[in-house]
């Protein structure tokens, strides 16, 4: 089984990033641990992490969707597209 995820950020609840893990305990561990060390390879997730752990936060997890092992790229792929959609409408919406 595959877990299609979200983390999100504590403060305001929003999504920053969508992964996959087949278990979500070690991958969020391995998130945090990669932001710490400067090991990771996505620099604004982990400048994103570095800075909620100077707050005394952790990012929230959350399982999206399981999958099938053969079928988990379309699927967070899916996930991510909406993503981007809901994240562009939303850059639309005039300030009032």
């Amino acid at each position: 089984m595959i877990y299609i995820y979200g983390l999100f950020d504590p403060r305001n609840l929003s999504l920053k990033y969508i992964g996959k893990a087949d278990n979500i305990d070690q991958r969020l561990n391995s998130h945090i641990y990669q932001a710490k060390t400067h090991r990771g390879n996505n620099h604004h997730k982990d400048r994103w992490i570095r800075q909620l752990l100077n707050e005394g936060l952790e990012p929230a997890i959350e399982v999206l969707e399981e999958c099938a092992n053969d079928d988990w790229q379309e699927i967070e792929d899916a996930w991510i597209q909406e993503a981007k959609e809901t994240w562009e409408e939303m850059q639309k919406v005039p300030n009032t």
